[in-house]
């Protein structure tokens, strides 16, 4: 949440379209944030996307449209149902995956599609924002309203928080 996740895979993106990748790109179809059909970044940063509805129709759309040098390009993964397992099929099929998404819900509940995917991954760059607190480092999302555990939005309805100020945390302590 605000940590640049999409805009640092867009930038990768980017520089692999130059080497001649070809680039097979999907969102969460609940993610209609700045478009409906483009991975797009807080800034404006964009690129075309397939909609998905499910991990499924990922693999399905994979199998029939990719090409020998194809990078899978997921966008906020913890939002399409089933995500995990597709990822690790299109890997485990010899594809290239790259991706972004939370691994925490904002009650600190692991994503279980993120977990799945975890021990997959050959490289995991953890991203923080800035707390809006104290200005900390802040890997964790404040929900600033009562929304259930996977729900679109930006500022209006979370921030990001270090450990010491989100609220979920300083309950436990």
């Amino acid at each position: 949440m605000f940590s640049s996740k999409t805009t640092s895979m867009l930038a990768a993106v980017d520089r692999l379209q130059r080497q001649g990748y070809h680039i097979l790109a999907y969102k969460p179809v609940i993610d209609d944030r700045y478009s409906n059909s483009d991975i797009s970044s807080h800034n404006g940063v964009r690129i075309p996307a397939i909609v998905a509805n499910s991990g499924a129709e990922i693999v399905a759309h994979v199998v029939e449209n990719a090409k020998k040098n194809t990078i899978v390009v997921v966008d906020e993964f913890f939002m399409i149902p089933m995500a995990g397992k597709a990822l690790e099929t299109i890997f485990k099929q010899g594809w290239s995956v790259m991706c972004t998404s939370l691994d925490l819900s904002a009650s600190f509940i692991p994503f279980e599609d993120v977990s799945h995917v975890t021990p997959w991954a050959t490289h995991i760059e953890k991203r923080t924002a800035v707390c809006e607190s104290c200005g900390a480092d802040a890997p964790y999302t404040f929900r600033k309203k009562d929304l259930p555990e996977i729900a679109v939005g930006g500022k209006d309805l979370y921030e990001p928080r270090c450990f010491k100020c989100h609220p979920g945390m300083s309950d436990r302590m």
